[in-house]
């Protein structure tokens, strides 16, 4: 999470037109990382659901 306020903050001040950042924002990468994350959670968390319902 302290990755993806990092690069918030980064694209935010970019947008704002603050020409030393000097790098290109990488929150759409931050984002889609946290959301592949929260979708294998799911998915070990619907595993683990079917094993002890079997």
């Amino acid at each position: 999470m302290n990755w993806a306020w990092t690069e918030y903050l980064i694209d935010l001040a970019t947008n704002e037109g603050m020409p030393e950042n000097d790098r290109p924002s990488r929150l759409d990468e931050v984002q889609q990382a946290l959301l592949a994350l929260e979708r294998e959670v799911a998915a070990d968390q619907a595993n683990s659901g079917m094993r002890k319902a079997a």
